[in-house]
């Protein structure tokens, strides 16, 4: 069923109630819920990556964000990208030619490129002492998990004393 569009007619009966101060109160304060984007968007067909996104089931996989900035120094027309699944669809804000979509294209499966565009895993904190680890600890990049390893190492090996401990 397709949307009805009132007309005055059909208010008229109603035309009582709309003129009182609270109604037009109420009227004036409404806010849309759902706004359409008048902007032509250009989406092209899935694109099975050969490498995994980076999310919290694939810590170590690809940033998503940065293939979206390497698909867009190969296209500055690419607007964004979604993610459904293992399959990845570009959003164009224009429409794309055919030798910019070829560039990409051969980005998205070159398994290799994807790959260098992973972060550098930081040091095992096993193999952290002294000041390796006090700068891991102390780095803002540092992820949350790897920061808690190092910091139970810590704790574990300097912090807590031999006495508390119990082997199980």
């Amino acid at each position: 069923m397709g949307r009805y569009v009132f007309k005055a007619k059909d208010l008229a009966p109603l035309r009582a109630w709309i003129d009182t101060p609270i109604a037009r109160q109420v009227l004036e304060s409404a806010v849309p819920v759902k706004r359409f984007d008048t902007q032509k968007v250009f989406r092209e067909e899935p694109i099975e990556l050969p490498v995994s996104i980076q999310s919290r089931d694939t810590p170590d996989g690809v940033p998503l964000h940065d293939i979206l900035k390497a698909v867009q120094a190969e296209d500055p027309t690419i607007s964004g990208i979604t993610v459904r699944g293992d399959r990845l669809v570009l959003k164009h804000a224009t429409k794309p030619l055919a030798g910019q979509r070829d560039k990409v294209r051969e980005l998205l499966k070159d398994s290799r490129k994807l790959n260098a565009l992973r972060p550098q895993q930081p040091p095992k904190p096993q193999a952290l002492k002294g000041e390796s680890l006090e700068k891991l600890l102390l780095d803002d990049e540092t992820p949350d998990a790897e920061w808690l390893r190092a910091f139970r190492r810590y704790a574990v090996a300097n912090l807590i004393k031999p006495s508390k401990r119990t082997s199980k």
